[in-house]
Formats: C-alpha cells, structure tokens, sequence
C-alpha cells in the first residue's frame, strides 16, 4: 500500500450475504490493532454483526450520524481493543435509507456526501479506517463509496455470490464518476483522496474451485491470497465471534489464520492485487 498522510478507508462489499465481508472486516481491524495503529470501524449494515463482534452499545448509531441528529464523534465508541473504536449499527438504518431518499428534510443536503461530512471532523484521530457494508447496493452503501478510498469484494466458490460482480463493478465506476465531478478534493495520485478498487478476494476456496478463481482473475484484479474453508477453521471462527475475539488470537495456527497473515501482507504490502 502506497504511503499517505491521511486516513485510508477500506470497504468490503459484496450484493450476496453469507460471503464472509464482516468476518473479514473485523479481522482486519484486529490485525491493525495488533501493529498499533489507530483505527475507526464503521458497521453500514442494519444487521449489526460486526457491532455485536466488538459488543457496542446500540445507541447513538450510524442512523443517527447519517440523519445529522448527532455527530460522528458522540457516535464513536471504545472497544476492548485499545486501538479500535467503533460507530455501531441497528435495524433503525433501514428506515433511515428510506427517509434519505424521500424525505424533503434532506433536500437542501448532499444526500451522498452525508457520511463524508460528518467524519471531517474525526478523519485526523485515525490512520485506517473499516466499513463493512450489507448485501445491497443503497444510499449509506453509496454514502460509503463516496468517502472510500480501497473497495474490496469478498466472494466465495458459488455462483450466487460470482453473478454481482459486474453490478457491483457498474456501481463502483459510477461512485467513482460522482466523485471526480463533485468532490473538488478527489485526487487520482493520493491514497486518501481517491477511489480505488483494489481486488476481489475469494473466500470459503476448497481445491475444486481452483476454475472460478481462475475466471476471477481474468474478469478483475483478484488477490493472490485465497482464504481456505476447512472444518477446523469454520469451527475456530464461530468460537472466536461467539467471544468477540480474532481468530489469529483463538487459533494462529489453523489454516484460516495462515491464510490471513498472507491476506493482510498483501492488503498492505502491495500495491495491487494479484501482485505478491
């Protein structure tokens, strides 16, 4: 990863649910942690499973923020990890996506520029900054790519979670154009000022989808890490959610955790996917 002076926000995404973005998300973060540096998580999915992770409060959520009725910093909230802080979710984000689109209290607002406002204040506390974002395609989805600065699709071996790649890349390049047109502080050559999409990351791999990631990394750029899916690793992660811990802390030796030190020299190491 290039170096910069701001902070650099990372979303994961993908239109399926079940793919793994919130696992992954929240094990960046802790991995983050573990070299010291500062990060802010943003849970964007009403859901709240990456909010459960870090066991926050469900008050004073993103809705919240996103509706202007408080600020980014009374939202932000301690975790046990010492480097984490965190804005939380709940289900009021449903309502909140529909009342930003119809409501005409947001009329005289950038409806897509919402979140982008409300970190100004914040962005300086922060080196990284994770949002992990639902399967879906909305207006905090789209609040997020307004802001993000790496996009990262996390996928599995299934057609289901293959076919929205190309939605989602459609979408990810029309953030990208709103951005250049309205974002006087859009700069293509700094980290934390652009959009960039860093690659997609295959998730759950067995040996027998060595074709899809294959098609993968001809369709788009694709990290070369792949994240293995095994008995022993899928049951070490329902331990380490269930105590609100990573799984490189519970287990550092299980395939899962071998496999997401490579993913994270990757994320951070290289400027490209697909690059080792």
């Amino acid at each position: 990863m290039e170096q910069s002076t701001g902070m650099i926000i990372i979303c994961f995404m993908n239109l399926k649910g079940g793919v793994g973005k919130t696992t992954l998300a929240t094990h960046v973060a802790c991995a983050l942690d573990e070299l010291g540096i500062k990060v802010l998580f943003i849970d964007n999915d009403k859901q709240g499973n990456a909010s459960r992770f870090f066991q926050a409060e469900t008050e004073n959520t993103l809705s919240e923020v996103l509706a202007g009725s408080i600020s980014a910093a009374r939202a932000i909230q301690k975790t046990a990890y010492e480097n984490i802080d965190i804005i939380s979710a709940d289900m009021g984000l449903a309502a909140v996506n529909f009342d930003i689109m119809l409501s005409d209290k947001y009329k005289n607002r950038n409806q897509k520029f919402l979140l982008k406002e409300a970190l100004e204040p914040v962005r300086a506390q922060y080196q990284f900054c994770i949002i992990d974002n639902p399967p879906d395609i909305n207006t905090s989805v789209y609040n997020a790519l307004m802001i993000a600065n790496e996009v990262i699709f996390v996928t599995t071996p299934d057609c289901y979670a293959r076919d929205g790649m190309d939605l989602m890349l459609g979408q990810l390049q029309a953030a990208k154009n709103d951005r250049i047109a309205m974002d006087q502080g859009y700069n293509e050559f700094l980290p934390d000022r652009r959009l960039h999409f860093r690659g997609c990351v295959l998730n759950k791999y067995t040996p027998d989808a060595a074709s899809i990631l294959e098609s993968l990394r001809k369709k788009m750029p694709t990290f070369s890490t792949t994240i293995r899916l095994t008995k022993i690793g899928a049951k070490r992660l329902r331990e380490a959610a269930e105590r609100g811990i990573s799984v490189q802390t519970l287990s550092p030796s299980c395939g899962f955790s071998r496999d997401f030190k490579h993913f994270m020299e990757e994320l951070l190491y290289t400027q490209e996917s697909g690059k080792r």
